[in-house]
């Protein structure tokens, strides 16, 4: 292994006492690519002496008058060069092969460009008396638990990012000088944490961080609120989420499996970075992620609903749109009140029928606007069609017979008419359609607004099912001259009649967007780990096709049964806390009471439908119906569901993917 240089910086005053053991700590190591660098404050004990002592293998040593620990830090690393940097103060100590366990991580993993170990104490008499892991750190930690500090004596990064971060430490700070230097490493990379023994912090009086940490605190608190005037819109409403879910997983009553859920998301939300951690039977760092590659992973991802695909733009594509505009609302769409509700939502629906569902399901939205109006290509009356049970009432006349329903004049406007009234003119906008055969129409009347649409979601059909004609391959070729190009496909629909697909969502995107920025299929690190996860993978990781296929059979008749119970008034309660379960909540709507599951804990009379509640809370629900999702324990669940609430047989509806 060729072993990068590590440039460490000692700033000393008056430190005599424990000095030496600072210096010993960091050349003791046996580094072979070692650059130590001393600067003392024109101390007036013996460190000078001390100094000299070891000036042979010092790399660097002066003593003069400074300005504080924080100019006497910037001094070193201007003199310094290495590789990979650090600073220690003069009464902490690095553990023993520190260094080269710095090294190998940063040798191994490229893109790690800072990390930090295992918190450790040492007190006067150099006793190791206190270790554990770090605290976790993320793109949002230091916003919304600023006093879970990232051990310094620990902490190591790469030059490049000393120098993205702008080569310099403040000195115009007194106390804070490392949390500020860490905010702004984190506009670049988040930081990775290993468990492995790194560098410790001396526990003893008269310590600035610790005689005056509420000065420590005060600066703090200017650094986080310089940082946060820096966010775009995205990383606001990220930190936003990021600090509600963080108060659900560390102050709320809730179960253990429901806190565990919300720290996934909080990890989702926030990038969580995997931990480093060390085979001992191989000898090696790795990093603790999923056993099959997420390249491969990914490549082999097929996004079945709206949600996994609103998903795919928050966190891997880093987008959240300022405004979202959903024509032809119906019942709702949980998937985006859930995916982004820090969005301004403007929902359009012009049956009256709809309102109270709509006021319903996006009460916990931060901003929604609702206007009573279909939307065309001009402004209007006309005539829609509405069905009995609502879903599917169209401004378009269908093929079927019989099936258009009862004539109502409504108000036709456009899309366009809107732009001064919600201030859209230079906002970031997802538009969703959902109009049954009038897409085509309302888009005609959105020319100006499309300047400003990144992402475009339609329901699009395979079949005339309308009289105007207007299908799936029709709206790909008006689009493409309009410049958008389909991005993504999902909820898949097929027809009773004879199985044929026959409805899809596709999302379009402008064919120069930040979304195709790139036309290559993987990088270069991506690659790597595709042809090492291909050549490696077990019988068991290779795809089986026949799976996939059942699979996809049984997703479509799920779809389908959802299709006809969303139909009708009832109310259902979803008992399950897997992917199926999450699935037919979602699709349920305003038809979904709440959730079940017997490993849940929850018990409450405010019934609120993101939460899980346990079998216990029961009887404080209102339903009409309860929807079993599990596998393998339906029979129990029914018995269960009889004889101790008293559910009737009947009401009981049992939906797997088995």
């Amino acid at each position: 292994m060729k072993f990068p240089k590590i440039s460490i910086v000692t700033p000393n005053f008056n430190q005599a006492s424990f000095l030496e053991y600072t210096i010993k700590s960091v050349l003791s190591q046996g580094y072979p690519n070692l650059e130590y660098i001393i600067i003392d404050g024109k101390s007036s004990d013996d460190s000078v002496e001390i100094i000299k002592k070891y000036s042979s293998k010092l790399h660097y040593w002066v003593s003069e008058k400074d300005n504080g620990m924080y100019e006497a830090i910037q001094k070193g690393f201007e003199k310094s060069s290495g590789e990979i940097m650090a600073w220690i103060n003069s009464d902490d100590m690095y553990h023993t092969n520190a260094f080269f366990t710095v090294a190998e991580i940063f040798s191994t993993f490229k893109d790690v460009c800072w990390l930090s170990g295992a918190n450790t104490n040492f007190d006067t008499k150099n006793r190791t008396l206190n270790t554990r892991s770090s605290h976790e750190h993320n793109r949002y930690s230091q916003f919304y638990q600023p006093l879970k500090h990232i051990q310094q004596e620990s902490t190591f990064w790469r030059r490049t990012l000393w120098e993205k971060a702008g080569s310099c430490l403040d000195t115009s700070l007194k106390y804070a000088g490392d949390f500020d230097l860490w905010a702004r490493f984190n506009r670049h990379s988040q930081i990775h944490l290993v468990d492995a023994l790194i560098g410790g912090f001396r526990m003893r009086g008269g310590q600035l961080s610790r005689d005056f940490f509420d000065k420590y605190v005060e600066e703090c608190d200017k650094i986080i609120a310089r940082e946060k005037s820096l966010f775009g819109f995205y990383d606001i409403c990220m930190l936003d989420e990021a600090t509600n879910l963080h108060e659900k997983v560390n102050f709320s009553h809730l179960s253990g499996f429901d806190k565990q859920k919300y720290k996934n998301r909080l990890h989702l939300i926030a990038n969580q970075q995997a931990k480093i951690v060390f085979d001992f039977d191989k000898e090696r760092f790795y990093k603790k992620e999923k056993n099959m590659s997420d390249v491969l992973s990914t490549i082999n991802k097929q996004r079945k609903s709206m949600k996994e695909h609103l998903d795919m733009l928050k966190f891997e594509q880093k987008y959240y749109p300022e405004v979202v505009l959903d024509v032809g609302v119906a019942y709702g769409t949980p998937e985006l009140y859930d995916v982004f509700p820090r969005s301004h939502f403007v929902l359009f629906e012009p049956l009256e029928e709809f309102w109270s569902y709509i006021e319903k399901s996006t009460k916990d939205l931060k901003k929604m606007d609702l206007e009573l109006c279909a939307l065309g290509r001009k402004e209007e009356a006309c005539i829609i069609n509405v069905h009995d049970d609502l879903v599917g009432s169209s401004l378009c006349f269908e093929s079927e017979k019989n099936t258009n329903g009862k004539p109502r004049e409504i108000q036709v406007k456009t899309l366009d008419s809107f732009i001064q009234k919600y201030n859209l003119k230079n906002k970031s906008i997802l538009l969703k359609i959902d109009v049954q055969g009038f897409e085509k129409e309302v888009l005609q009347g959105s020319q100006a607004l499309l300047n400003n649409v990144d992402v475009l979601i339609l329901e699009l059909s395979f079949f005339e099912f309308f009289d105007n004609k207007v299908q799936f391959y029709d709206m790909v070729k008006y689009l493409d001259e309009l410049g958008y190009v389909i991005y993504d496909m999902f909820d898949f629909l097929n027809r009773p009649l004879d199985g044929a697909l026959a409805q899809i969502n596709a999302s379009f995107v402008k064919k120069d967007s930040q979304f195709r920025k790139s036309h290559i299929f993987a990088n270069e690190e991506q690659r790597k780990k595709l042809n090492s996860a291909l050549l490696n993978s077990t019988e068991s990781e290779n795809i089986d096709l026949q799976s996939n296929f059942d699979f996809s059979k049984q997703f479509n008749k799920l779809s389908m049964r959802l299709s006809h119970l969303v139909q009708n008034d009832e109310k259902y309660l979803v008992y399950g806390a897997g992917i199926v379960a999450e699935y037919i909540s979602f699709k349920l709507g305003k038809n979904l009471v709440a959730k079940v599951d017997k490993k849940s804990e929850l018990i409450s009379l405010d019934i609120c439908k993101d939460e899980i509640y346990s079998i216990e809370n029961i009887p404080n629900m209102s339903f009409d119906k309860v929807i079993i999702s599990v596998l393998g324990r339906e029979k129990a669940i029914i018995k269960d569901l009889i004889k101790k609430f008293g559910i009737r047989n009947e009401d009981i509806i049992i939906f797997d993917l088995s």
